[in-house]
């Protein structure tokens, strides 16, 4: 029963004294407070309607009321509950006697922690060191005995040290509890009650002591113990404490039905099954080695509640294992099992059943969590290779070639230098060779064996694990089956192939041996000057007769041909093992002559090879005479080339657009031949028109050469004789009334004159034919002349020209070596844009990309190309393949075929209508279509530079792209959004033949074309990236993972692929030297095209002196035809 809840002195003494009432059942009619009369069954109902006496119940029917009877009358609980308060205040004033304070000076500690360890229950407390109880003096640190049967202490006596006696209240307050704090005997000291002063504040932690009232003094059943009696005690408990760790062996585990137990110090096979569990105990002081046939004697087993530890390391064997490798570590409190308390059980099997598999040394570590005086017990087990069959395996080693551990590169025609081979058991253990075994070494593939080693050295290391195989020879003349990977399989077995190991492996043929050449019909026809070699082929072997492998580099050099591209003559092997030198090599040496192509590897030769260029004769189809009049002519000369059959060659033509140059000179030590005219071969013939004879007499010789073949050439040799003199004669009839005078339009005609008989008349006949003859002299030498300055001018420019292509070669030999590889592989990429392009049908794009191939136009369509840029998807490149996809489709397959041209002149004129508004599909850029037999279905795009509103910005001053100068986009914040890349107008790369277009107020592609396509569009990485940033995107976004915001809160979805893209350059970007370099070379290309443009036109201006010439040849002809007539007419 339980006092209510009051306030004042009384109640709290009250409250402190009903705890020392003891209430049991009296039930064998005596009074003996036995625990079966006092420890009521917690659970049973009359229990707990006795706990609930007094209190308001809420229980069922079903559970039992308690009344209370004062001999035969009923007694209410309010007055019950006043009859056991005065009771427990009489027994008080009879039986207790409290103390009021000690005999030091106490140190006060307000609001004491855990007072219910301290058993307190007051705010304030009076902590002494020594007090007066029944006559005897208790004093901080003395050793008592509390007795068995004391408040406290129930089973067993109490051996302890007295450290602090408790008082409650401050002096002179009644009803304080007064209490012994004890720390006992297996307590160290630290884990003792402790008493803390700082300055005025005090604490108290009683930790592991334990506190008794003071009645176990008046009782008698505390005693105060000396020195023998404590160290005898001391002893006692020392013999019984923890001192070692052991392990169960398999028989005591058998007594405890446990199968199996830890093969402690002992060595094993790899693969032992580990038991399942391991059963540690902890042996007292008083455990000796006599005691071990009593392992398990519970008074030999510690069954303290203390925490075990097992750790389990591995030690590996060999060189390269290095400290212990931590396996497990476990934590057991102990447990019992069939009886046996004490036990410490951890799982082993079950947790790790593979644990011995692997060879070496496991370290069982058992330690005592909290006890540091328990010794640490350290067990090994030894595993050794299991004596099963294994297998062979090829060792990674640092001293041979198999060092990644994934694959073998070997070269046919070297030695391997070193191969380790192990002999491992079943799980992997390495195991000795009894002896150097004989082994059988192939490379084999899926269907056959490539190579059998014969040529190699066996041995053993000094520990017998390893297999040493040196000097390995691979030999082979069959590695074409494998190219281009060349993966193969070493395989390396024993002679009874038992054992056997592989390995991956590449085999790579050798390096250089020989070179031939594959067979082409155009090189056994023969070769002709100028001409590109369009099948050429060289097939490189190894020592072996396999094709070497690729990406050899090779310097190839020719006597009489030259690169096309100029570039540097260091080829690589292609996937085939052949160098392809089809349409690279043009030929520079002259007809008849012998030219070499020759092949070095690491500056040895290896290829030489002669070629024949055809025969071609220069010969003269005319009629020469011998004889020549001083002062005539020789005219229409006609030259022609021929085979060595006598065939006209009519691929002699001169073409100057096309670089054709056929001319031929005439060459003579007579001021009457001028040596700079060039006369044109029109499909194997030259005709001159006039060869000026000199005016001496004597021998006239001449030679006619090719202008650029001095091989074909001929001289022609001529004896000038004198004119015979003129004799005018009578002319009889009908010539009578015939007469020759001028004309005021100085033509020369007859006119009827009676008097033609007359001296004087005849006089006037005579220089009136002299004149004549003259002027029309004048006017043929005028007209040679003519044709002679144009020849000049053509010199003039062929030397330019040539010249120009020079100084190309010069530039394009100073780029880095890299420069024309990049360059290749955007033109390759551009050429797959165009093929993508013509394979979509008819459509202008696809007519554009034939047009800028060179096909050649009739004249009444070639103005149409003069002026057009190209297609948007062919002016500019990328760095990536997701920029190009990305950009392309944003812009869409209209623009990215739309056609770019400088001026809306040109647009207009690619397009003619009818009067009715339909297009005209026969003149302009449809009728150049029809040409090329294509037709152009539907609409096109055309975009005039001209008349684009450009970027008014500025440009990155020292950027050679010139990209423009426009500000990064910013957050709220101002920084710049996470995954920004840059805007996608300054993502373009312009190819470097465009760089130089320019507008007429300056403006280039960037600032015009490409801003009006792309704006300010801004590329982020993710699409993530571009929604984040999303409030400082103002003219759309894309993404790389193909996020599209065309602005304006237009979002593009789904997805698309486009066909037609921006070509992507290589990784590498040309250095600013390169790009320099190229820069000039457009610039000298630009000028070698001014330059063809007049060359034509010089060469349609010789042409019409040309005719101009022929014209006055014919008159003068007409002329002397009837002088002869009149004069030289014979009599009749």
């Amino acid at each position: 029963m339980e006092p209510r809840l009051r306030k004042g002195q009384k109640a709290e003494l009250l409250k402190r004294c009903c705890w020392r009432v003891k209430c049991f059942v009296e039930t064998d009619a005596g009074f003996s407070p036995t625990p079966s009369k006092t420890d009521l069954a917690h659970h049973d109902p009359f229990t707990t309607a006795l706990r609930s006496l007094g209190r308001t119940s809420f229980a069922k029917e079903a559970e039992p009321t308690v009344k209370v009877y004062k001999g035969e009358e009923p007694l209410s609980f309010s007055k019950l509950e006043k009859e056991y308060e005065d009771w427990v205040f009489q027994m008080h004033e009879k039986y207790d006697e409290e103390i009021e304070c000690g005999e030091d000076q106490p140190v006060i500690v307000l609001s004491p922690s855990n007072k219910k360890g301290l058993g307190i229950s007051s705010d304030v407390v009076r902590v002494h060191h020594v007090i007066k109880r029944k006559g005897a003096s208790w004093k901080s640190g003395q050793k008592i005995k509390v007795l068995k049967g004391a408040v406290g202490c129930y089973k067993n006596n109490l051996y302890a040290t007295l450290e602090y006696i408790l008082l409650e209240g401050f002096q002179g307050d009644s009803g304080g509890e007064a209490r012994l704090i004890c720390r006992p005997l297996d307590c160290p000291v630290q884990k003792g009650c402790s008493l803390e002063v700082n300055g005025e504040t005090a604490s108290l932690d009683i930790k592991d002591s334990l506190s008794f009232p003071i009645s176990v003094i008046d009782s008698g059943k505390c005693q105060a113990i000396d020195t023998a009696a404590w160290n005898y005690q001391l002893e006692k408990m020392r013999q019984k404490a923890p001192s070692a760790i052991e392990i169960l062996n398999v028989e005591q585990c058998h007594q405890l039905e446990i199968e199996g137990a830890l093969p402690s110090g002992s060595q094993i096979s790899a693969g032992f099954v580990p038991p399942n569990e391991i059963v540690a105990v902890v042996r007292p002081f008083n455990f000796t080695a006599c005691s071990s046939s009593k392992g398990l004697d519970l008074k030999y087993i510690v069954k303290d509640d203390l925490e075990m530890s097992m750790e389990i390391k591995y030690i590996g064997e060999g060189k390269d294992c290095q400290g212990h490798l931590p396996i497990d570590v476990q934590r057991a409190w102990p447990s019992s099992r069939k009886g046996f308390g004490g036990l410490y059980i951890f799982p082993l099997g079950y947790k790790f059943p593979k644990l011995f598999h692997k060879c070496g040394v496991y370290k069982f570590c058992f330690s005592i969590c909290s006890n540091s005086s328990c010794k640490k017990l350290e067990s090994e087990v030894v595993v050794q290779p299991s004596s099963r069959s294994g297998k062979w395996a090829v060792l990674c080693d640092r001293k041979g070639p198999y060092t990644n551990g994934k694959s073998l590169m070997v070269r046919v025609g070297s030695c391997v230098p070193h191969l380790s081979i192990a002999f491992f058991d079943e799980f992997y253990n390495r195991r000795p060779f009894k002896s150097i075994p004989d082994v059988n070494i192939k490379i084999i593939t899926e269907k056959r064996t490539l190579v059998r080693v014969d040529k190699m050295v066996l041995d053993l290391c000094l520990d017998k694990k390893t297999l040493q195989i040196t000097d390995m020879l691979i030999e082979s003349s069959e590695l074409d089956l494998i190219r281009p990977h060349y993966r193969a399989t070493l395989e390396i077995s024993s002679h009874d192939k038992l054992f056997c190991a592989t390995v991956p492996c590449q085999v790579i043929p050798g390096y250089i041996d020989n070179v031939k050449m594959k067979r082409s019909r155009e090189l056994e026809n023969g070769l002709l000057p100028g001409s590109v070699v369009k099948e050429l082929i060289l097939e490189l072997f190894d020592a072996y007769g396999n094709h070497v492998e690729k990406g050899l580099e090779v310097h190839v050099d020719g006597d009489g041909f030259c690169f096309q591209d100029y570039a540097r003559h260091r080829l690589k092997v292609d996937d085939h093992g052949c160098v392809n030198l089809s349409g690279l090599l043009k030929v520079t040496g002259g007809y008849r002559k012998l030219v070499y192509l020759s092949v070095h590897f690491d500056g040895k030769l290896f290829f030489k090879k002669e070629f024949q260029v055809v025969q071609r004769e220069l010969r003269i189809a005319s009629v020469i005479p011998g004889y020549c009049v001083a002062g005539s002519q020789l005219e229409n000369i006609i030259f022609e080339v021929t085979d060595s059959e006598g065939v006209i060659d009519e691929g002699i033509h001169d073409e100057p657009i096309q670089g054709h140059f056929h001319t031929l000179l005439m060459a003579s030590e007579s001021s009457a031949i001028d040596n700079t005219i060039r006369y044109t071969f029109h499909h194997g013939r030259c005709t001159v028109p006039v060869i000026l004879v000199p005016k001496e007499e004597g021998t006239f010789h001449f030679v006619a050469s090719h202008s650029h073949h001095s091989e074909l050439h001929i001289g022609v040799e001529v004896s000038i004789i004198r004119a015979p003199k003129l004799e005018l004669v009578t002319v009889t009839q009908p010539y009578a009334d015939v007469a020759l005078c001028n004309s005021s339009n100085d033509n020369i005609f007859l006119l009827p004159d009676a008097s033609v008989h007359d001296p004087s008349r005849m006089q006037t006949f005579v220089e009136s034919v002299v004149d004549g003859q003259k002027k029309l002299e004048n006017t043929l030498a005028e007209a040679a002349l003519q044709i002679g300055s144009h020849e000049k001018q053509l010199k003039v420019l062929e030397d330019q020209m040539t010249e120009i292509y020079q100084e190309i070669y010069n530039l394009q030999a100073s780029m880095d070596p890299e420069s024309p590889t990049q360059l290749d592989y955007l033109m390759n990429a551009k050429e797959e844009i165009v093929k993508r392009i013509e394979g979509k049908g008819d459509n202008a794009a696809a007519v554009f990309c034939n047009l800028s191939k060179g096909i050649q136009l009739p004249a009444s369509q070639k103005h149409i190309i003069n002026d057009m840029l190209g297609l948007v998807a062919l002016l500019g490149s990328v760095n990536n393949s997701r920029l190009s996809r990305i950009f392309a489709e944003y812009l869409g397959e209209d623009y990215m075929l739309a056609v770019v041209t400088k001026s809306y002149e040109t647009a207009r004129v690619l397009e003619s209508y009818s009067e009715n508004g339909e297009v005209n599909r026969n003149l302009a850029f449809h009728e150049a279509a029809v040409t090329l037999g294509k037709t152009i279905n539907g609409r096109f795009l055309v975009i005039c530079l001209e008349e684009i509103r450009p970027y008014s910005g500025w440009t990155r001053g020292n950027d050679p792209q010139k990209k423009l100068s426009l500000p990064d986009p910013l957050l709220p914040s101002g920084k710049v959004p996470p995954g920004f890349l840059g805007y996608a107008v300054n993502m373009i790369n312009i190819d470097l033949c465009h760089l130089h277009i320019k507008t007429s107020t300056g403006h280039g592609l960037r600032e015009t074309l490409f801003y009006l396509l792309f704006g300010e569009l801004q590329v982020y990485k993710t699409r993530e990236d571009m929604q984040r940033a999303n409030v400082c995107i103002k003219y759309g976004a894309v993404s790389l993972d193909g996020g599209i915001m065309k602005g304006n809160g237009v979002i593009a979805l789904g997805e698309w692929e486009p066909e037609v893209r921006f070509p992507v350059e290589p990784g590498k970007h040309l250095s600013k030297h390169s790009i320099d370099v190229m820069k000039k070379i457009q610039e000298k290309k630009a000028k070698a095209e001014a330059l063809t443009e007049e060359l034509a036109k010089e060469f349609q201006a010789h042409a019409h002196a040309l005719d101009e010439f022929g014209k006055r040849k014919e008159e003068l002809c007409k002329y002397m035809a009837l002088i002869e007539g009149v004069v030289n007419i014979k009599k009749k």
